[in-house]
């Protein structure tokens, strides 16, 4: 059962049907094989009532959503993954960690805040601490 879970994921991320930035948005690490929505990002938010097949949910996020990453660049500016345009100029924001996902040269998946550069590799710690002040 496990192998057609992986199989499945495997051709809808092939097909482009999941975008893989939006599953690990919403799984982290998590392997597809073993992700329910009691691990899904949006449920533990409290934002989603879960009860969804998550290949279904995340083919459906994946037309709908689209994931911000950040271009080290002087000005910093936010890019759209899936056109490359410039989406928005970042402004300092003076209370708290504004964290995105970022792919260091190692390839590891963190959190890093826009501001201060902090790193954090577990997404329930950055939840947990996207509040505290953001000291650059």
């Amino acid at each position: 059962m496990k192998r057609g879970k992986l199989k499945e994921w495997e051709a809808l991320v092939s097909a482009g049907e999941i975008d893989p930035l939006i599953w690990m948005v919403h799984f982290g690490g998590r392997r597809p094989d073993k992700c329910g929505c009691k691990n899904c990002a949006d449920y533990k938010a409290g934002v989603c009532e879960g009860g969804r097949n998550p290949f279904e949910c995340m083919v459906e996020k994946s037309r709908t959503e689209i994931v911000l990453v950040s271009e080290e660049d002087e000005e910093e500016l936010l890019i759209c993954p899936k056109c490359g345009g410039r989406l928005r100029e970042v402004e300092r924001m003076d209370t708290a960690h504004d964290f995105y996902m970022y792919e260091r040269e190692d390839g590891k998946i963190v959190w890093k805040c826009l501001y201060c550069g902090l790193e954090i590799e577990d997404f329930d710690e950055m939840w947990e601490r996207q509040d505290e002040p953001c000291e650059p």
